[in-house]
């Protein structure tokens, strides 16, 4: 084969890889939770999706290649909550849900292989990821003009905090609790950096609109690791640093410096009141605990215990508040030290590799991990899986360069 050749590329199968990337986004989703997908239809849409993935991995016999980049890597994502549900099941038996979350989380992962085995396009892949972020971000206005005629992430009173006329509000904004940050942060590194790359308006648009999506899932954490990872883009990519480059780094520094109180005023607020009410220190607290309760467990965790709904709804402890503690829980600490060594090997051992805006996202993500886990819905394993499929493209690639250059 010639390596000047785009060995990640087979126009043939972008029909299937649109497809299914289509499909695992909208269907992990509930069609960004909206208001009528649920019930039956939806329980047989995603087994559905499940038999269309299963038919492909066979179809294109996608575990049969060896050595692939991550490979070994991804198996492991697929196998380690296997051990944490059985140990879940031999404590407490079987659960309602359970085998839907696994199915969908190992199907996710193993969708890395099938895009090896297809050569799947970036370009494709980041294209779907990119339309259904501004998808979101249309939801998101049309949602805050007409809040009365909500048709997604509508939720009951006795789920709210904090409680508007028709959702909760922060900032005097409504917040339509979507659960698809991981699709817009993706979708917000890609744009910025490829306006870095080169400006025109239709970039510029593209990623204002993105960003603005970004702030109205009014999420501090996700708010505040945006800030400092797009800070940190200036300096991760030297090489490609212009003087336009600089005067847009002082004039965002500016822009929040005299419209901070504006676009933040209320969360900071609110983070001092949380602050004092001390539950997310208690929540910290009371899963380390149990993370260290036996050596087992501490491993492989508990999977998805009884526990979990329990502390939420009597006492508001909620495992997702508290980052890689509360994955540590579900999955054990060996799903810790795979998910540090892959951002390891992502930001700092193919720094050189693999492309800006991937890492942006997984140091945006890790600088989140202690308060968001990367991964913890059916399609955030999805997302990681294209993180890892992605950076091994360029991995592959500059491993081939090399090769032809000694030859």
């Amino acid at each position: 084969m010639n390596l000047n050749q785009n060995l990640f590329e087979n126009k043939t199968n972008n029909g299937i890889v649109c497809v299914l990337t289509w499909a695992i986004i909208l269907l992990q989703t509930n069609f960004f939770r909206f208001k009528y997908w649920t019930g039956d239809i939806s329980h047989y849409f995603d087994y559905a999706l499940f038999a269309y993935i299963v038919y492909c991995l066979i179809r294109y016999n996608a575990f049969a290649k060896k050595n692939i980049i991550y490979g070994k890597v991804v198996k492991f994502l697929m196998l380690i909550p296997l051990c944490s549900y059985f140990l879940k099941i031999s404590a407490e038996g079987w659960g309602n849900g359970d085998v839907l979350f696994y199915l969908n989380l190992i199907l996710s992962f193993g969708v890395y292989f099938l895009f090896s085995q297809l050569h799947a396009s970036e370009e494709i892949i980041v294209k779907i990821i990119v339309s259904s972020a501004l998808v979101v971000f249309f939801i998101q206005v049309f949602q805050q003009i007409r809040p009365s005629g909500v048709l997604f992430a509508e939720y009951s009173e006795d789920s709210l905090l904090r409680m508007g006329d028709y959702a909760e509000v922060r900032n005097g904004i409504y917040r339509w609790r979507l659960e698809t940050y991981f699709i817009t942060l993706f979708a917000m590194y890609y744009t910025w950096c490829k306006l870095l790359k080169s400006y025109s308006i239709k970039r510029l648009v593209v990623f204002v609109c993105i960003l603005a999506s970004m702030y109205l899932y009014m999420t501090r954490q996700v708010m505040f690791a945006s800030v400092v990872t797009l800070a940190l883009s200036f300096f991760l990519d030297k090489q490609r640093l212009k003087s336009w480059h600089i005067v847009l780094f002082v004039v965002g520094v500016a822009l929040l410096y005299f419209f901070g109180d504006v676009l933040f005023g209320e969360l900071f607020k609110y983070t001092k009141e949380e602050s004092s009410d001390n539950i997310r220190d208690l929540t910290f607290a009371y899963y380390w605990g149990r993370d260290t309760e036996s050596w087992i467990t501490c491993i492989f965790g508990h999977g998805l215990s009884r526990d979990i709904d329990f502390m939420k709804e009597n006492y508001m402890i909620v495992v997702t508040d508290v980052g890689f503690i509360g994955q540590w829980f579900i999955f054990g600490l060996i799903w810790i030290i795979l998910y540090l060594y892959v951002v390891w090997n992502i930001v700092v051992k193919h720094r050189k590799h693999v492309p800006l805006y991937i890492r942006l996202f997984v140091i945006g993500t890790f600088i989140n991990s202690a308060w968001i886990f990367p991964y913890r819905r059916e399609y955030e394993f999805f997302i990681w899986s294209i993180v890892l499929y992605i950076s091994s493209i360029y991995i592959y690639k500059s491993e081939h360069e090399y090769i032809k250059k000694s030859l």
